[in-house]
């Protein structure tokens, strides 16, 4: 007769290879569902599911002994950014104290999400469940787009109106914030469909849920969204071309895979397109929506940006104190109230000063470089296919940052931080000797 497993080994284990990895995507997912978890109930309920996750993997693994944390290059640089804003904060050099306030309590919730990718995502089955519940939360998410758009009228989940208009594309108010959102989760498809773990006769279907996804992304008419998906196809290419110790011939092989993709990818446009998104594209520069901030006013505004950075190099003008500080440099006539500089790195650069901008480059500069380390070898270790395509998210998301405002989106920055930590995680952290990590070591 068979001995039961006792109890808390068992739930120990379920924990590792089912309840974190879904919970990681649940969470996130829930906060996109949330119009992107921009109000406070939305993001803040996020935030304390994360903290509930964090606090049942650590109290039990301290109350046994065995709390292992992983090493992470990124570590230092988010706890000092972190730290900085809260000197801003307690010092009272933020010219809004309040928004510094708040942007801190939110700023936590996004570092719970990234410790936890990073040290509860180790396995390579963790990590193909993560990424494999992200796909289908993805493709889900961009049929309801594409449903949604082709049936509008003008409402959110065709019931919910909008306060001050916008471009609404699924869940979001902003048709960028979704094509982010889709950056990322078409990357991680991507990052199963390398993975030497996944199913050869799975892989279609993986396939299928990509191209949905990206063109969901396209059909929303992001134009930043559009460069930045170019973008993660040329990463792509520049990764496959150099990764792995397979020979020329057989890296060019595995990375040409891609091309019939993006060909179905334009096909599937060109065939949902109502003629009004093209022509979207083919007027690039031009404020084509009532309302919109259009690209020509970006560079401006980036440039009004940076001007306060300059005359605040030193600790800058506190986190989240841009809207209060931005009319006084604004060199075009306002029409609202803008909240965002609609560039992401340069609103980083004036909102913490030269600190705050030195932590920024040191946080992307360890993020591309340990991220490349540990997918460089995904046609032989299982697993790194999943990493590679969480690096290929966080690229996407940096490049439309300086465009954009993604990061100050509570949902796209809870998924872009779980997926730093993921592309950078040693793939030890948080796990008992004997786990599925040393088992498939290879000798």
């Amino acid at each position: 007769m068979r001995t039961a497993e006792p109890p808390s080994r068992s739930f120990g284990t379920h924990w590792r290879e089912w309840y974190a990895p879904l919970l990681l995507v649940f969470l996130p997912a829930a906060a996109s569902l949330a119009f992107g978890a921009v109000e406070g109930w939305a993001w803040g309920t996020v935030s304390l599911g994360g903290l509930l996750v964090l606090l049942a993997w650590l109290v039990p693994a301290i109350a046994r002994g065995r709390l292992s944390i992983a090493p992470n290059p990124l570590y230092a640089p988010a706890l000092l950014f972190g730290l900085l804003a809260a000197f801003q904060w307690l010092s009272r050099r933020s010219l809004d104290p309040g928004a510094t306030e708040l942007d801190l309590v939110r700023l936590t919730g996004y570092g719970i999400f990234f410790f936890l990718a990073a040290n509860l995502l180790a396995t390579p089955r963790q990590l193909r469940r993560y990424a494999q519940a992200a796909a289908i939360f993805g493709f889900l998410l961009a049929l309801f787009a594409i449903v949604q758009l082709l049936t509008f009228n003008g409402k959110i989940y065709w019931i919910f109106e909008t306060r001050f208009g916008g471009y609404i594309v699924g869940p979001y108010v902003n048709h960028n914030h979704f094509a982010g959102l889709m950056e990322m989760l078409v990357a991680l498809t991507v990052g199963l469909l390398l993975d030497r773990g996944v199913a050869r006769e799975r892989k279609p279907l993986v396939a299928f849920c990509g191209v949905l996804m990206a063109v969901s992304l396209i059909l929303s008419g992001s134009r930043g969204g559009l460069v930045s998906f170019l973008f993660q196809v040329i990463f792509f290419f520049c990764l496959m071309l150099r990764g792995s110790r397979l020979a020329t011939g057989a890296r060019i092989g595995r990375a040409w895979f891609a091309v019939p993709l993006l060909a179905v990818i334009l096909i599937g446009f060109l065939w949902l397109d109502p003629g009004n998104i093209s022509r979207r594209y083919a007027h690039f520069m031009n404020q084509s929506l009532a309302g919109e901030v259009g690209l020509e006013l970006r560079p401006q505004a980036t440039l009004d940006t940076l001007a306060i950075f300059l005359d605040h190099l030193p600790l800058g003008v506190g986190l989240g104190a841009f809207p209060a500080v931005f009319p006084q440099y604004c060199r075009f006539p306002m029409f609202r109230l803008w909240n965002y500089a609609h560039n992401d790195i340069a609103q980083v650069m004036a909102e913490m000063g030269v600190p705050g901008t030195l932590l920024l480059i040191w946080f992307f500069a360890a993020l591309f470089r340990k991220g490349m380390l540990r997918a460089a070898d995904w046609p032989r270790q299982a697993g790194a296919g999943v990493r590679l395509g969480a690096l290929l998210g966080c690229a996407g998301i940096f490049v439309h940052s300086f465009v954009d405002f993604n990061l100050h989106i509570p949902a796209n920055a809870f998924w872009f931080f779980s997926l730093a930590g993921l592309a950078t995680a040693t793939g030890q952290g948080g796990l008992e000797a004997g786990s599925d990590v040393q088992r498939m070591r290879p000798k």
